[in-house]
């Protein structure tokens, strides 16, 4: 069953995203999708999180993937953290790779 996001996504692309063998909901761009919200340039994941969570996040706060696939715009695998803690996430995924049980 698809999410439904409470925004028009068409306007702001976030609805061409495509399931992977992971469930993450990647778009079909090189790098990490961005769109563009109010005249500015916003990571995807990090916008699909703030409207879905109804949060305002100040700049320090990063979105971290759960399931360490930058270009996923999954609400079930974004969270909030620290850089610290998106770099502790990065030392164990490097030492032990992903957990999809946990996803």
């Amino acid at each position: 069953m698809p999410f439904l996001l409470p925004i028009n996504c068409q306007k702001h692309n976030v609805c061409q995203t495509t399931p992977d063998a992971n469930g993450c909901w990647v778009r079909p761009t090189v790098r990490r999708p961005k769109i563009r919200f109010r005249g500015r340039q916003v990571a995807a994941a990090r916008f699909v999180y703030c409207v879905v969570n109804r949060e305002v996040l100040s700049q320090r706060v990063v979105i971290r993937h759960r399931c360490h696939n930058e270009q996923c715009c999954r609400p079930e695998h974004l969270q909030t953290g620290s850089a610290a803690d998106n770099k502790r996430d990065d030392w164990e995924y490097w030492a032990n790779g992903v957990n999809y049980d946990l996803l």
